[in-house]
């Protein structure tokens, strides 16, 4: 019997950690299992630095594509729903998968999650239970645990909040953060090669950056980003690389702001995509992760790189000890920051042997398919 299993990638974050698990069900191939791979959001966009690309340099098929707007005002976003409610209907009425895999809390997964359930579809969703109570997406996430069939978490307090949600413990697997496998799989760059490709002399220091709006008034966002800027043009012999902000709500005009602004200090430089090999590899040079992005939750540690945490976007997310919390106010905000940079850099973390979740999830998604399942409501 033939499992017809379908990836949905609408982000270069996503991407990354979706890849171990795509090429584990094409290394299938010949034991009956049919891989098909959906791309859309921010993949399709030029401004957001097109990485769709990047399928095609990792010799990733992609079954379907469809692209949705480059804007994030309230209008957009509506239109932006209703394109990915016909993008994903169109690729499964094409595609006609037995099972559709889904990461994370964007909208666009949200769309893919609803239209798979209306469309008879089994969803399996990875990083779910995770709380992020400054952004809009924690609403979303918990509707997709809603629509999903199987669950795999990153910490075992995750996979405690999805069976809280009502979904069977026989069926939520705590396999840990994904990255630590995506991560096993880079070929690192020296630093000579790196800042041959970024073109740039790093410095000392170096610090990358991230912001993403909050849930907040415009107002409010442009304020906190403008601190932040300050507090790292400030900042003596230290290099700061800014990556772009996702295609949130408000992202575009938070975007907009930023490049504007970094223009009056030297020492920050903006990026609209670095690609996971190059962010990866710079994470290793990194003396700190800044910023309100899961990466410095996630990544920073598995990495052994110190990290701060900023604003309430992240709010609620598990966290190591190796990252602090800051609010935008510029004075604590600058202190952190120089208290990490005088720490000494932490010893690098052996990030080859680990574990492989990619196995799991992919042998758990066939046993399921191979059952007649159905979904019931789990009371504690």
């Amino acid at each position: 019997m033939k499992t017809s299993i379908c990836f949905v990638s609408s982000t270069r974050a996503d991407y990354s950690l979706l890849l171990p698990s795509i090429k584990e069900c094409l290394s299938r191939k010949s034991k009956g299992v049919k891989t098909s791979v959906i791309v859309t959001g921010s993949h399709t966009i030029k401004s957001q630095g097109e990485t769709i690309n990047h399928f095609k340099k990792d010799k990733i098929p992609i079954s379907y594509s469809f692209k949705i707007l480059d804007k994030t005002d309230s209008k957009g976003v509506k239109d932006n729903f209703k394109k990915s409610f016909d993008g994903f209907f169109a690729a499964y009425e094409k595609i006609k998968p037995d099972v559709v895999v889904l990461l994370g809390d964007r909208y666009e997964i949200f769309c893919a999650a609803v239209t798979a359930h209306m469309k008879g579809i089994k969803v399996v969703h990875l990083h779910g239970g995770e709380l992020t109570l400054g952004a809009y997406d924690d609403a979303y996430r918990h509707s997709i645990t809603k629509f999903s069939y199987l669950h795999f978490t990153a910490s075992r307090n995750y996979r405690k909040r999805v069976i809280q949600l009502g979904e069977n413990p026989r069926k939520v697997f705590n396999v840990g953060p994904l990255a630590r496998e995506s991560i096993s799989h880079v070929k690192f760059l020296k630093k000579s090669e790196l800042e041959k490709r970024l073109k740039l002399k790093l410095k000392q220091n170096v610090i990358l950056a991230t912001f993403h709006p909050e849930i907040g008034s415009e107002e409010k966002n442009k304020q906190n980003l403008m601190n932040f800027i300050h507090v790292l043009g400030e900042l003596e012999n230290v290099s700061v690389l800014f990556t772009s902000p996702n295609l949130d709500f408000l992202g575009n005009e938070v975007k907009k702001l930023l490049k504007e602004k970094i223009k009056d200090f030297e020492n920050i430089a903006y990026f609209e995509s670095l690609g996971f090999e190059l962010y990866y590899s710079l994470m290793r040079f990194t003396k700190c992760v800044v910023g309100n992005s899961s990466s410095g939750i996630i990544e920073a540690p598995i990495m052994g790189v110190s990290s701060i945490n900023i604003g309430k976007r992240q709010e609620g997310r598990d966290q190591e000890k190796t990252t602090v919390n800051s609010s935008f106010n510029k004075s604590e905000l600058k202190n952190k920051i120089e208290k990490v940079l005088q720490q000494k850099k932490q010893s690098k973390k052996n990030i080859k042997n680990v574990s492989k979740p990619s196995k799991i999830i992919v042998n758990k998604i066939i046993e399921m398919c191979k059952k007649d399942i159905s979904k019931k409501f789990y009371d504690l």
